[in-house]
C-alpha cells in the first residue's frame, strides 16, 4: 500500500445476531469441508489396502492345489492389485496436507489456499474411488474367469 493513500471507513456497527450466526456458520462450513475430504480419504486408504489381501485370498481359493496363479491365470490377476495400490497412492495424496505458504494476513491468499486443498481432495477423493471401484470390477472377472475354467 503507498502511504499517501488513507483509509477511509465509511461506517461502523457491531454485527447483528443473524450476521454473526451467519458468520459463523459460514467458518464452521470450511473448516468441516477441509476435514471431511480428509477424513473421507483417511477411510479409504485403509479400505484400499485391505482390498489386497481378500483379493489374494479369493484368488487362492480358486487356484487348484499344486499350482500357482501364473499358471492358472498368468499376469491378469495382479491388475486388481495394481488398482487398489493406485488407489490408495491417490487417498494418500488427498489426505497428507498440501505444501502452500500463505500469510494469515492476507486473507484472499488463506481463501484461496482452503479452495485449492478442498479441490485436491475432492479430486483425488473421486480418482481413487473410480480406481477403487475398477479394481474391484476388475477382480470380479478376473475371479469369474478362474471359475469358469
Amino acid at each position: 500500500m503507498q502511504p499517501d493513500r488513507k483509509i477511509i471507513v465509511e461506517s461502523t456497527e457491531a454485527l447483528s445476531p443473524h450476521r454473526k450466526a451467519v458468520h459463523e456458520a459460514g467458518l464452521a462450513l470450511l473448516k468441516e469441508s477441509v476435514e471431511t475430504g480428509r477424513e473421507f480419504c483417511s477411510s479409504m486408504i485403509s479400505t484400499c489396502l485391505a482390498a489386497v489381501p481378500v483379493y489374494i485370498a479369493l484368488v487362492q481359493l480358486g487356484v487348484p492345489d499344486g499350482k500357482l496363479v501364473l499358471d492358472v491365470m498368468g499376469h491378469v490377476w495382479l491388475l486388481p492389485v495394481a488398482l487398489f495400490l493406485l488407489a490408495a497412492a491417490l487417498f494418500a495424496a488427498g489426505y497428507l496436507p498440501g505444501r502452500a505458504h500463505i500469510s494469515l494476513d492476507l486473507p484472499d491468499e488463506v481463501e484461496n489456499v482452503l479452495a485449492c486443498a478442498i479441490s485436491r481432495r475432492f479430486w483425488m477423493g473421486i480418482v481413487g474411488f473410480v480406481l477403487l471401484i475398477g479394481g474391484i470390477v476388475v477382480g470380479v472377472v478376473v475371479l469369474g474367469t478362474m471359475t469358469v475354467q
